[in-house]
């Protein structure tokens, strides 16, 4: 991890066992935390904060006492790639900064965030690398939609998921949380209304074929009579029968039906965009406005605004 602290600095914590022990103050400052968050960022951050609790629970540590040893442990025991460890570290700061609200009083929380702030992330112990870093060759992206070749319920929904995926480079929380009336199908546009840190983003579909399959997978929806909000849902009975509730199906449920798809993870799609637009003569102002890159600065500031319907005409692939 980090350089060590002094003895004095390690053994801070909440001065008051009362609210250590405060179940009450813990769902508070939780609540506030998830409020301005993204529902996808919601779910990351209760998934930490529930990570962090059995941690607590099986070290017979409280959940207030969120020193930097006990944070440094429960990293070093739950290994993971660094953005992963750096979102686990990320989401305790911020309860940390956000119980230095709530409990305003006590000076404690402070000292703690500043100790937090010494904790640095470096590449995971068990994997000893991130996430791949894969592109697909057009060979694989067609054979990608070729494996859901029917016309049963799952096929059908996922040879449009896939669309979403590979042309439009849409993260996994994002897709799972389109609805139809974020595609603009006169003008092949999509709207991100919560992409990542809560922006919302217009973008075009880099081709014609997308379309037709989401256009597809909403004539077998309609077909069941009830109007849907969701464009992706589960489905009931193996893929045959019926129509899952109009809800979002899981980002898990992306991750199953991709690796189904192929020897490839559902960020390698959007990678596969990014690199073909690139390779295949699209301005990189361009590629980067369609992947909607937050901290992408340093290329960006060359770039003039852009219209989505604009850079849909000047965006290219080979697939």
């Amino acid at each position: 991890m980090s350089p060590k602290f002094s003895a004095q600095e390690n053994a801070l914590q909440p001065a008051h066992n009362d609210l250590v022990e405060s179940v009450d103050l813990t769902e508070q400052a939780i609540g506030l935390v998830c409020r301005g968050l993204a529902p996808s960022s919601q779910r990351v951050y209760r998934h930490v904060y529930k990570l962090w609790s059995q941690w607590c629970q099986d070290n017979q540590v409280q959940p207030l006492d969120l020193s930097y040893d006990h944070v440094s442990a429960f990293l070093a025991e739950r290994p993971g790639t660094k953005a992963t460890q750096q979102r686990r570290l990320s989401a305790l700061r911020q309860l940390v900064d956000t119980l230095a609200i709530v409990d305003y009083a006590n000076p404690v929380w402070e000292a703690l965030h500043k100790a937090l702030g010494r904790i640095k992330i470096h590449h995971s112990e068990s994997t000893g690398s991130e996430r791949s870093t894969k592109a697909l060759t057009v060979r694989e992206v067609l054979a990608s939609f070729d494996v859901w070749h029917q016309e049963k319920l799952t096929h059908v929904r996922n040879r449009a998921l896939l669309a979403v995926l590979f042309y439009t480079g849409l993260r996994r929380s994002e897709a799972v949380s389109l609805q139809w009336a974020n595609v603009d199908f006169a003008n092949g546009l999509v709207t991100v209304q919560h992409g990542k840190g809560d922006k919302a983003r217009t973008i075009p579909f880099a081709s014609q074929d997308a379309l037709q399959h989401l256009q597809r997978w909403q004539d077998l929806q309609a077909s069941f009579g009830a109007e849907r909000q969701y464009i992706f849902c589960s489905v009931k009975h193996k893929g045959d029968g019926e129509l899952g509730p109009d809800k979002p199906m899981s980002t898990n449920a992306v991750y199953k039906v991709v690796r189904a798809s192929g020897d490839f993870a559902p960020h390698d799609a959007r990678r596969t965009l990014i690199t073909d637009m690139l390779s295949s003569g699209t301005s990189l102002p361009d590629a980067q406005f369609v992947a909607g890159h937050a901290n992408g600065s340093t290329t960006m500031k060359y770039a003039k605004i852009k219209d989505a319907k604009d850079v849909r005409g000047r965006i290219k692939t080979s697939y």
